[in-house]
C-alpha cells in the first residue's frame, strides 16, 4: 500500500503540472520494501523503488498539516543543491496541499474497506484472510481482493452433463478383432466416427537403390493398401495409430498401426532383395482418405478417450432413494455383471488358449510365431530380451531354452495377475461376506484390463430399469425441448466449448468426422431433461428462463417485496426460476437416433463432460449497512427522558424534579416482577428469578440474611453523633 499511495500522490503531483516535487519527494520518503535485500540471484518479482513511500509521506503530513514535509522537502533541494526554481511557491504548496488531502480521503476509505473486510471474514470465521486483510497496512503485504463488497447473488442451479450413447446395434463393415469383441460398444460409435472402411486407402513409393547418375529408382507403380484389408476393427485402428513403440536398437519410436502398414506393403513388394527404402504418402487415392487424415481422425479421437470416463445409469438419471430400495450396487447401479463378466472369461480363455500354444513350442520359429499371436496380449516391444536374440537370423540355436524359459516366467506372472483374489470383508461373527455386486464389476474390467492393456477402455453395459419411463418421456418431447430445432445441440457446442475442456475435445472429434467422413443427422443429438414437465424447454436456451410478455404474471409465486413493483409494470412478466429449473439436464450423442428405450436395453457410452450451471434471478433482494455510535455505557431502554409539565416552561422546579423521580420509580414497580409475584407454579419454570438460599449450609447458597446483617453493620459504625462532628 506505501507504493500504491505513492503512485496516486505522484501521479497527483503530475496532473498539477508539480512533477518537480517527484524526485525530492522519493529522496525524502524512498520506498524501500522490508526484508529487500541486494541479490545477484533471479528474481521472480522485483518490488517497486522508484516511487515515495506513500505511508510514511500521509504520515507525517498528518502530524502538523504538512509543515514539516515542507520544511524538510525545502532544506533537501538546499543540501542537493537543486535548482531554486525546484523550490515550491506558496500557490504551488497550495496545490500540493489539495493532492495530499486527496491522498489522505483515500487512505482512509481503503482503511474502512479493510476494517470491514477483516470483521466481515472473523464472523465469517476465516481468520486466515481475516489477518491478511489487516496485514496490508500493518505490515504492508499485497492488497487483497475485498469480499464483504460482494453481494451473493440469488438464483438457480442445475447439473448439465454431455455424453455419448454407443449404437445398439450398428452395421459397419470393419473387421471384427479381439479388442472389437471386447468392446463392441465402443468400438460400433468409433466405426461411426471413421467411416467405412473402404474410403482409406494407403499409398508407398518403393525405392530400389540409385541409378549410374546417383538418382533414385522407384517403382513407377506405388503400391496401395486398403485399410479394409489389415484385418483391424475401427478401436484397433484408434488405439493401435496411437500407441507409440520405440525401437530398442534404432532408439526412433512408431506407432503399432504403421508397424502394421509396413508388414502389409512387405507382402506385396516384389523382389523385396533389390528395395533401399519405402515412403509411405500422406494423401490417398482421389476421393480417398490417406494415412495422414486417418491419424489425424485417429488422434482427435484417442484425445476424447484418454480425457473421459464411462457411463453408468446414475449418470442418466436423477437417483431416485424409492426406486433404488433393495438395490446395492455401489459404484455401478444398473451395470450387467454378467455381460461383463461373460466378456472377461472370453478373453481370458483366449489368452489361455495362446499361452498354451506358446509353451508347447518346439524350436524358434515356432515360438515366434506363437508370440505373433499374443500381440494384443504383450506387446512385442516388451518381451524378454531372450527372445529379441531370437529374431536375429544369426542366433544359435541353444538360445531357445532361455527364451523359452523367459517367456514362461513372463506369462506365469501374467496369469497370476488374472487370477488376484476379490478381498474379503468379514461381518460382524467373523464368517467372509460374499463379494458385492460393484467388486464383481471391478474385478472383471481389472482382468480385461490387465490383458489389453491399462489404457484399453472398458465400457460396462447398464439398464435404465423403472428409470425408463422418465427417460422415454423426454425422448418424446425432443419438439419442445428444443423448440422444433433438432440443431440446438450442435450449435451450443462451439459456444460452450470455449470454455469446458471436454466438450472442446468432443467438439473437435465432431469436426474432423465432419470435415472428412459425413455430416452429422438430426437424429444424432438428444435432449433429456429431469424431472419431466409439461412441454418442458432445455435449461441451456434462454427461452427456458424467459416468461411469454403475454402471460400476465402470476403474482402468488413472485416474493412479497416485488409484488407492489410489478404490479405497477404494464405487461412485465415475471418468472419464478426455481419453479422451471431442471435437476438435471443432458445433451446426448445418439448416432443413428435414439427413439426408446426398454427397461432392459443395455446402454454403454461415455461422459464427455459435465458442470453445475447456476441461472441467477432476475430479482435480488439487497442491502445497505451503515455505521452509528451507540451508547457505550447503558443500553437505550435505560434512559429516563422527563419533559417539562409546562408548555413553553423557563426552568425545571426542584419539586417538579422530584415527582418525575417518584412517578418512575412507582411506574418501575408496576413494571418489575416481584417475588410474591412468583410464587406458585410459575415459579419452578423461573429459577432465573431466585438466588438458591439455604440454612443449614449443606449446599452453595447465598446467605442474604448475613449479608444485610453486615450492611448494617457497617452503615451504623459511619454514622457520627450529633455534637461530636
Amino acid at each position: 500500500m506505501a507504493a500504491l499511495y505513492g503512485y496516486r500522490v505522484e501521479r497527483g503531483l503530475r496532473d498539477a503540472l508539480l512533477g518537480k516535487l517527484i524526485w525530492p519527494l522519493r529522496l525524502a520518503y524512498p520506498w524501500r520494501p522490508a526484508g529487500a535485500q541486494a541479490s545477484d540471484e533471479p528474481q521472480e518479482s522485483v518490488g517497486a523503488r522508484d516511487v515515495v513511500d506513500g505511508v510514511a509521506l500521509l504520515a507525517a503530513w498528518e502530524t502538523d498539516a504538512g509543515a514539516s514535509v515542507r520544511s524538510r522537502l525545502n532544506q533537501l533541494i538546499i543540501d542537493r543543491s537543486m535548482p531554486a526554481a525546484t523550490t515550491p511557491t506558496n500557490p504551488e504548496w497550495g496545490l500540493v496541499t489539495q493532492v495530499m488531502q486527496t491522498a489522505l480521503d483515500l487512505a482512509d476509505s481503503v482503511s474502512d474497506l479493510l476494517m470491514a473486510e477483516g470483521v466481515h471474514q472473523i464472523m465469517q470465521g476465516n481468520f486466515d484472510r481475516a489477518g491478511a486483510a489487516m496485514a496490508v497496512i500493518d505490515k504492508q503485504s499485497l492488497p487483497i481482493e475485498p469480499q464483504v463488497a460482494k453481494t451473493p447473488r440469488g438464483g438457480a442451479s442445475y447439473t448439465q452433463r454431455m455424453a455419448l450413447l454407443c449404437p445398439i446395434a450398428a452395421a459397419n463393415t470393419w473387421p471384427e478383432d479381439r479388442r472389437s469383441r471386447a468392446e463392441s460398444g465402443l468400438n460400433n460409435w468409433l466405426a461411426h466416427m471413421m467411416g467405412e472402411p473402404a474410403r482409406y486407402q494407403f499409398k508407398a513409393r518403393v525405392y530400389r537403390g540409385e541409378d549410374a547418375n546417383q538418382k533414385p529408382i522407384i517403382d513407377p507403380q506405388p503400391m496401395t493398401v486398403n485399410l479394409q484389408d489389415m484385418g483391424l476393427s475401427a478401436l484397433s485402428a484408434v488405439l493401435m495409430a496411437t500407441t507409440v513403440h520405440t525401437h530398442e536398437l534404432s532408439g526412433g519410436a512408431d506407432t503399432g498401426f504403421r508397424g502394421r502398414l509396413v508388414e502389409a506393403f512387405t507382402q506385396q513388394i516384389l523382389n523385396p532383395g533389390d528395395v533401399t527404402g519405402l515412403d509411405i504418402q500422406q494423401e490417398g487415392e482421389i476421393n480417398g482418405l490417406g494415412l495422414g487424415h486417418f491419424e489425424a481422425l485417429a488422434t482427435t479421437l484417442r484425445a476424447l478417450l484418454d480425457k473421459v470416463r464411462p457411463i453408468t445409469r446414475k449418470d442418466l438419471v436423477v437417483p431416485d432413494d424409492t426406486l433404488e430400495a433393495g438395490q446395492n450396487e455401489g459404484e455401478y447401479p444398473g451395470v450387467d455383471q454378467l455381460e461383463l463378466r461373460s466378456r472377461a472369461d472370453a478373453l481370458i480363455a483366449d489368452f489361455t488358449a495362446i499361452k498354451n500354444a506358446v509353451l508347447a513350442s518346439a524350436d524358434s520359429d515356432d515360438l515366434l510365431n506363437n508370440l505373433a499371436a499374443l500381440a494384443d496380449f504383450i506387446v512385442p516391444a516388451t518381451w524378454p530380451q531372450q527372445v529379441q536374440v531370437l529374431t536375429n537370423p544369426a542366433h544359435n540355436p541353444e538360445d531357445f531354452p532361455a527364451a523359452l524359459a523367459a517367456v514362461t516366467a513372463t506369462l506365469e506372472l501374467k496369469s497370476q495377475q488374472l487370477e488376484e483374489a476379490i478381498a474379503t470383508e468379514l461381518d460382524k461373527d467373523g464368517v467372509p461376506k460374499p463379494p458385492t455386486h460393484g467388486q464383481l464389476v471391478q474385478k472383471s474390467i481389472d482382468q480385461i484390463k490387465q490383458l489389453l492393456g491399462k489404457d484399453f477402455p472398458v465400457l460396462p453395459c447398464f439398464s435404465l430399469g423403472a428409470y425408463a419411463a422418465d427417460f422415454n418421456a423426454s425422448l418424446a418431447a425432443q419438439a419442445d425441448l428444443t423448440l422444433n430445432n433438432p440443431w440446438q445441440v450442435s450449435g451450443w457446442l462451439p459456444k460452450l466449448a470455449r470454455v469446458h475442456d471436454g466438450l472442446d475435445r468432443f467438439a473437435g472429434a465432431l469436426s474432423a468426422h465432419e470435415a472428412l467422413i459425413d455430416l452429422s443427422k438430426q437424429q444424432d443429438f438428444k435432449v433429456v431433461q429431469y424431472p419431466h414437465q409439461d412441454k418442458p424447454i432445455w435449461a441451456a436456451l434462454p427461452e427456458a428462463w424467459r416468461e411469454d410478455e403475454a402471460t400476465p404474471p402470476d403474482l402468488s409465486k413472485v416474493p412479497e417485496e416485488l409484488r407492489e413493483y410489478l404490479a405497477q409494470q404494464p405487461g412485465a412478466a415475471y418468472k419464478d426460476i426455481n419453479r422451471v429449473v431442471p435437476k438435471l439436464a443432458l445433451a446426448l450423442h445418439t448416432p443413428g437416433g435414439l427413439d426408446t428405450v426398454a427397461d432392459d436395453t443395455l446402454l454403454t457410452g461415455l461422459v464427455c463432460d459435465e458442470w453445475a450451471e447456476f441461472i441467477p434471478d432476475r430479482f435480488q433482494t439487497a442491502g445497505i449497512s451503515f455505521h452509528y455510535d451507540a451508547p457505550g455505557a447503558r443500553p437505550p431502554q435505560s434512559i429516563l427522558l422527563a419533559l417539562p409539565p409546562t408548555l413553553q416552561q423557563q426552568n425545571w422546579q426542584f419539586e417538579q424534579v422530584l415527582d418525575v423521580l417518584h412517578e418512575a420509580w412507582d411506574l418501575t414497580k408496576l413494571r418489575a416482577v416481584r417475588p410474591k409475584d412468583l410464587e406458585g407454579g410459575i415459579g419452578a419454570l423461573l429459577p432465573g428469578n431466585y438466588l438458591p438460599s439455604n440454612y443449614t449450609d449443606k449446599l452453595p447458597s447465598v446467605t442474604l440474611q448475613k449479608m444485610a446483617f453486615a450492611a448494617l453493620a457497617k452503615y451504623k459504625t459511619s454514622i457520627v453523633p450529633l455534637g461530636k462532628g
